[in-house]
């Protein structure tokens, strides 16, 4: 291992230690009745305690991990103290009696008398009115006499101008000579005849008429319609009442004992229920470790779908990242590289 890993190393192992102290209580009473507690520490006696083949627990002031065997290295993580709020009813004042005079008690009574008879009145219900729509025809649909133009067609013809004919023309050449004593020479000839391509104007449909039917028009109009009609309803006059007070008595007077409860307070005090402890984690440190675990320990980490970097056999930041990532995801102590997470990887030794 380097010496640069072995730094990175030491530093992810470090853990904070510390002495625990247990106590014990004493209990006073003082003249207003309410006890008091004060508790005395004092140094709890050495206890170990085998909390898994990985984990050692102590309490007290051990300075040195228990059960060791040559080649273990081991982190301590100071576990405090844990107290519990308890709350405990004391009485402030003893039960007692007093005398209460009750006064008479008169009621105020109301009898209820008529003073105008039910009647009743007609009353007229206007009518109501609501806006309707409604759909009118404007212009009726109609039929029109359209024309239809009629259609032309200009069409090209060929037409003869001059029809064919023979025609004699002067020859040339000595074969053609027939008269050695004048030489003149005649040719009948083939003119052919003589076409033109004229155009014309021609009525491909003649002019015609056709109907066009021209729909009706409509619109939507809103007029007021009576939605309900005038009517007239009976309004039922209720009788009218007077009250009439009087005073009476209800209860006369009279005494009675009444007794005062006891009164109570709560206190509210600490009690420790658990004392503080320390646990040591079995680890890997630098006596113990070689660039082969930690290559093992990389190559454990990347089939689990962790990053610890290359594998190099070198215990860097990267890799102890990892190591943390699988520790907290499988719920393991996040303490340094400990021989419960090589257990959980399945890395050897």
């Amino acid at each position: 291992m380097t010496k640069k890993s072995t730094s990175l190393f030491v530093t992810a192992l470090v853990a904070l230690g510390g002495v625990a102290m247990t106590g014990c209580q004493q209990t006073s009473q003082n003249d207003t009745g309410i006890r008091t507690t004060r508790v005395v520490d004092k140094p709890a006696p050495t206890k170990v305690v085998q909390q898994s083949k990985y984990v050692y627990t102590t309490t007290g002031d051990s300075a040195v991990p228990p059960n060791a065997r040559p080649g273990d290295c081991f982190t301590r993580v100071a576990v405090a103290p844990t107290y519990e709020t308890v709350q405990e009813t004391v009485q402030i004042s003893a039960a007692s009696q007093r005398i209460e005079t009750i006064a008479a008690v008169y009621e105020t009574v109301e009898e209820r008398v008529e003073t105008k008879p039910a009647s009743y009145r007609l009353e007229v219900v206007p009518a109501t009115y609501k806006t309707v729509e409604e759909r009118v025809m404007i212009s009726p649909a109609m039929t029109n006499l359209v024309e239809v133009p009629a259609k032309y067609e200009t069409v090209a013809k060929r037409v003869m101008v001059s029809p064919e004919r023979t025609e004699w023309k002067p020859g040339k050449g000595a074969i053609e000579k027939i008269d050695g004593a004048t030489g003149e020479i005649l040719c009948l000839v083939t003119i052919p005849a003589v076409y033109e391509t004229v155009q014309s104007t021609v009525l491909v449909s003649p002019a015609t008429t056709k109907e066009e039917i021209t729909p009706a028009t409509y619109d939507v109009i809103k007029k007021t319609v009576v939605d309900t009609a005038e009517s007239t309803r009976r309004i039922e006059i209720p009788a009218e009442y007077g009250t009439v007070r009087r005073r009476v008595l209800v209860t006369p007077a009279s005494s009675r004992v009444v007794e005062i409860p006891a009164k109570y307070d709560t206190v509210t005090r600490k009690v420790k229920v658990d004392d503080g402890r320390q646990d040591w984690h079995l680890i890997l440190c630098e006596t113990n470790v070689t660039p082969e675990i930690v290559g093992r320990i990389q190559q454990a980490l990347q089939s689990a779908g962790h990053n610890p970097g290359p594998v190099n056999g070198e215990l860097n930041v990267t890799t102890l990242a990892a190591v943390r990532e699988f520790q907290v995801k499988n719920g393991l102590k996040t303490v340094g590289v400990t021989i419960e997470t090589l257990d959980k990887l399945g890395v050897q030794r």
